[in-house]
């Protein structure tokens, strides 16, 4: 028998498309389960079914509204559809309620980088960087930013940490591309 738990570990190793099949399943046994919304909301935002994930989202934090995880998922889907205001305004109550985590300072940094507020954003990288310092999507982000703030020995020192990491293929190749116009001042 398939369970919440079962979707949780899936959703660790990035298996989200799996947890989706598995999330799913529940829903349609306890339609008002609320982690299992909450956590299909979650995956949702990493299949980038932004709609989807808003809508689940939504509705489970008018019943819990004391969950940053749920708040950042909803301030990243609102991100990816570009609606900046509302990104703000969820990974701000997702930052309220848990101001030291790393990958919810990572997302602000990157939406205040998008917004024009490029050294409020690059503070807050390096935080969730210090933070967390093997979470390849800050320094992915921070190899991005080095370069605007022409830094560009901390740029190449995070790019070559990524390609020694197991990444996604496309940050992998992205870097990678990235690095050589780097290192030939392109």
């Amino acid at each position: 028998m398939i369970s919440l738990k079962d979707a949780e570990g899936l959703m660790l190793v990035g298996e989200y498309q799996k947890a989706k099949e598995i999330l799913l399943s529940l829903l349609e046994e306890d339609p008002h389960n609320l982690k299992a919304i909450s956590h299909i909301g979650i995956v949702y935002t990493e299949l980038g079914e932004n709609s989807q994930a808003v809508r689940s989202l939504k509705h489970y934090l008018q019943f819990v509204q004391n969950d940053a995880q749920a708040w950042e998922a909803l301030g990243c889907a609102c991100f990816r559809q570009k609606d900046y205001g509302g990104a703000y305004r969820n990974l701000r109550r997702a930052q309220d309620l848990e101001n030291r985590n790393p990958s919810i300072l990572r997302n602000l940094g990157v939406l205040y980088g998008v917004r024009g507020q490029k050294e409020l954003g690059y503070e807050l990288l390096l935080q969730s960087y210090e933070l967390q310092p093997g979470d390849f999507r800050t320094l992915y982000a921070l190899s991005y930013i080095h370069k605007e703030f022409n830094k560009k020995d901390d740029a190449l020192k995070c790019m070559e940490t990524l390609l020694e990491m197991n990444i996604p293929e496309e940050i992998h190749r992205d870097t990678l591309i990235n690095k050589i116009y780097l290192e030939l001042n392109w």
